[in-house]
């Protein structure tokens, strides 16, 4: 009995737009290509692939076992049905299509297709195939947007039973399954947005895992009557936060400038006290789970007198005493975009406005809805903005730092341009050769942890309460519980029990 925090807008997997309905999808399709738990491509659907030498085209053999559960099997054209919608109609997967070639991607045979871009501009592109496919003789009738939200033709373990909106969706395990069987028979998702309600449905045995936060966590982890039949899981997934430094705004426009209000930032504090420990302070653009990560780098220290003289050393002093530094007639006053709906968000921006001021810096804070601020971003229309990001499995940052990608046209937010930086994400791309594009990737992080066009904050971690009954509940570095093979497939439990349909779950 696995808890949703919310119900699922959708169950076409083309339209997915949450984690929710991610969780419920990948019990009920297989992607053309997996992800194992050490990030890796692992085979799905596609039993094996080839990339051409220019990285253009790539060839995928798919299991001839595969099959959807009216028992259809899993075709060539079904998977050029399902990369032409995709590339068309995804809001997540069709930026990583990027560039597809549809005139020239082609059905070889029932089992093999090639799909090819433009040009061979990613090293990282086969993680691009990571997506559920559908089958066309059914999602290529009526109307694709509306007729597929309440029902499902899947390839998966698993099939849908119900729905019922706003209280549980159903899965069965599907015995016509090429794979490994799942041994859970049953899996119920439970909607229980409230977290309180959820911990005390998990505490009785109602459910069987959940998402906890950080209190929940302490409080939890601590009760031995809880320990006994609740396992705690903490890990460190691809993400972190940070400040991003509009680098078109004159004082942010200086790397020594940005430097020191990073140096004017106690991190170490916000892991213990907004954190209770569970955090990690950033050194650069890369977590230590990935390969691109440089131990060489250490974070910036927290160092608010060194922030002083850095600040000064570049003509910005409080000559007025009105404990606001200037140079010239221009006072030291950035503002500082923060999101009005999340708590934490301003609690945060606050601790950063204190930190700011006491070495002579005026931090305006300025809340806004998400869109709104969203909107600004994209304009470039602001000064500084405190944001979360999640990373993707294959470390190519060009579409943020390339100076070619500068917002709206890429995601250079802060406007950031380095020749340096440039050439290595640009080789970086391309680069076949694993070793070299991790030379790459290390400078990449030595440089932007140098010139400091975000403020590199913490990296957070996730935490996860699971019943003791669910057996084989692995960790995978940077990934956590889910959205790795086999993940919460490989679940089962150690007794059987009683379900909704008596069958057992």
């Amino acid at each position: 009995m696995r808890r949703l925090e919310n119900d699922i807008n959708t169950l076409n997997p083309v339209l997915m737009s949450t984690a929710y309905e991610r969780f419920v999808l990948a019990y009920l399709f297989d992607p053309l290509v997996q992800v194992d738990s050490s990030m890796r491509p692992a085979p799905g659907v596609a039993a094996r692939w080839e990339i051409s030498p220019d990285a253009t085209t790539f060839r995928f053999h798919l299991d001839p076992a595969a099959s959807f559960e009216d028992g259809s099997p899993v075709t060539a054209g079904d998977v050029l049905f399902s990369v032409r919608r995709y590339a068309e109609e995804s809001s997540q997967i069709s930026g990583y299509l990027q560039g597809l070639d549809l005139k020239k991607s082609r059905v070889i045979d029932p089992h093999t297709v090639e799909v090819v871009f433009e040009s061979g501009r990613n090293a990282g592109q086969i993680y691009a195939f990571s997506f559920p496919i559908i089958a066309e003789h059914v999602y290529g009738k009526g109307n694709f947007k509306k007729d597929f939200n309440d029902k499902v033709v899947g390839n998966g373990p698993y099939r849908l039973v119900r729905r019922t909106p706003g209280s549980e969706i159903v899965l069965e395990r599907r015995d016509s399954y090429r794979g490994t069987k799942p041994q859970l028979r049953t899996i119920v998702f439970k909607i229980i947005p409230n977290a309180t309600v959820a911990w005390s449905a998990l505490t009785r045995g109602e459910i069987d895992e959940m998402r906890i936060s950080t209190e929940q966590f302490a409080l939890g982890s601590a009760d031995p009557e809880v320990r006994k039949s609740i396992v705690f899981h903490q890990f460190y997934e691809l993400g972190y936060n940070f400040i991003a430094w509009n680098n078109r705004f004159e004082p942010l426009a200086d790397a020594d400038v940005r430097r020191a209000f990073t140096m004017a930032i106690d991190r170490g504090s916000i892991v213990t006290h907004l954190y209770g420990g569970g955090a990690r302070v950033m050194s650069g653009p890369f977590t230590v789970e990935q390969w691109a990560f440089n131990p060489a780098v250490p974070p910036i220290p927290f160092d608010p007198e060194g922030a002083k003289a850095a600040l000064s050393a570049k003509g910005w002093v409080d000559r007025d005493g009105d404990g606001v530094r200037e140079r010239g007639k221009m006072k030291l006053r950035v503002e500082l975009l923060v999101d009005a709906a999340d708590a934490a968000s301003v609690e945060q921006g606050q601790i950063f406005q204190q930190a700011l001021r006491d070495i002579g810096v005026d931090l305006a804070l300025r809340k806004l809805e998400g869109s709104s601020m969203v909107e600004r971003l994209i304009n470039g229309n602001y000064e500084a903005v405190f944001l979360g990001y999640s990373l993707d499995l294959d470390p190519d940052l060009f579409a943020n730092f390339h100076s070619s990608q500068f917002t709206p046209e890429g995601q250079n937010w802060v406007f950031y341009a380095n020749a340096e930086v440039d050439e290595l994400l640009a080789k970086g791309q391309v680069e076949r050769d694993h070793a070299k594009r991790r030379d790459m990737y290390m400078r990449v992080h030595e440089l932007l942890a140098r010139d400091q066009p975000y403020t590199w904050l913490v990296q957070s971690s996730t935490k996860w309460a699971v019943s003791k009954r669910v057996q084989n509940v692995q960790v995978a570095p940077g990934m956590g519980l889910f959205n790795w093979t086999p993940g919460a497939r490989g679940w089962w439990v150690a007794a059987r029990q009683p379900s909704v349909d008596g069958q057992g779950r």
